[in-house]
């Protein structure tokens, strides 16, 4: 489940990358800042708040993303439909947008520890990280449906 769950981040991250990228380098003029720092005709001081603000700009876009995605009942992320997984309450039910919210919050909170919320899955026997941990959430592998007709009936 683990490597599910890294993979499906990775594809969930591929178009949400494309969009801050092409919406910074051809809109906001990151083109030119990213060059020059490159070529050194700009420094770090300057430099750093036009990265930064990619960097947060990004980081609103993730969450927004995977809240709407995650807390939708018929809905699910890309990278969690193409890898057949969900998010679901500790019920199997789906999760609110208040349990939503709070993961995803508590996903950048496992960053900002160095990653220590991440690393809380090989400690605990339900292997759960420690966002889902908190917000009561879970993730599960859906069921493949049934291709007989009989198997309908």
């Amino acid at each position: 489940m683990l490597w599910r769950r890294f993979f499906a981040y990775l594809i969930d991250m591929l178009p949400i990358f494309s969009l801050t990228f092409a919406f910074f380098w051809f809109f906001m003029g990151y083109d030119v800042i990213f060059t020059g720092f490159l070529d050194g005709t700009i420094d770090r001081e300057e430099f750093y708040p036009h990265r930064n603000q990619v960097r947060d700009f990004s980081a609103l876009l993730c969450f927004i993303y995977f809240v709407i995605f995650e807390c939708r009942g018929g809905f699910n992320t890309v990278g969690k439909s193409a890898l057949k997984i969900k998010v679901v309450n500790k019920d199997g039910g789906n999760i609110t947008l208040w349990q939503s919210c709070e993961r995803n919050f508590l996903k950048f909170f496992s960053v900002a520890i160095m990653g220590l919320g991440f690393l809380y899955v090989f400690f605990n026997k339900e292997r759960l990280f420690l966002h889902d941990k908190i917000a009561g959430t879970r993730l599960i592998t859906l069921n493949e449906k049934p291709t007989s007709q009989e198997e309908f009936q």
